[in-house]
């Protein structure tokens, strides 16, 4: 099977480790998130590994 995707770019990789960091410090200074059943830590987490789920699919 072929997928018509390619490797995150170096500013998309940039902005989603950006906005994953931000989250995880937000999680880290105590910041609650308005929604209980979302945590800052899990999304800055889960934005984390998705460049590299993304990258080695792409590679596939």
């Amino acid at each position: 099977m072929v997928l018509g995707i390619s490797t995150l770019s170096a500013g998309w990789q940039t902005f989603f480790y950006a906005v994953s960091i931000g989250f995880l410090v937000l999680a880290g200074i105590g910041f609650k998130s308005p929604n209980e059943r979302l945590r800052l830590d899990c999304l800055g987490l889960a934005l984390f590994v998705f460049v590299f789920f993304w990258n080695a699919l792409a590679a596939t």
